[in-house]
């Protein structure tokens, strides 16, 4: 039934703890309790492995994208979709001022990702 959680992975709180400490290394803000959750919601949402996606809105510099990839390259679920407008200043970053983006800051942080074991880069869709 598809409202039904996926069982809990025997290995779980292990794969908690790697993700957060990936999401730890990576630029941006997020709190540790907010990362784990947001591991625990991935590990164990329903639907079939690899047919699951992630969707995440408001990634800004990526930090709980890193926490949401880590978990989904793990067990091998669906790709993690993220979107951002990338505008500023916001309260999150008062300090992208009058560049009104943080796009390039993002661009820059992306390359990182791969290093930190969450697979491939972002792969960007402009209009």
């Amino acid at each position: 039934m598809l409202n039904t959680p996926a069982p809990s992975p025997a290995d779980l709180a292990t794969a908690i703890d790697e993700a957060w400490a990936r999401v730890r290394a990576a630029p941006g803000f997020l709190t540790e309790r907010e990362a784990r959750f947001l591991a625990l919601v991935a590990a164990c949402a329903p639907g079939p492995r690899g047919g699951r996606s992630f969707s995440k809105s408001a990634t800004f510099k990526g930090k709980s994208t890193v926490g949401l990839a880590s978990v989904a390259l793990r067990y091998g679920l669906g790709p993690v979709i993220t979107v951002d407008p990338h505008t500023g200043p916001s309260v999150t970053d008062p300090k992208v001022g009058a560049s009104g983006s943080s796009w390039d800051d993002f661009r820059n942080v992306a390359p990182g990702r791969e290093r930190r074991g969450c697979g491939r880069g972002p792969s960007p869709i402009l209009p």
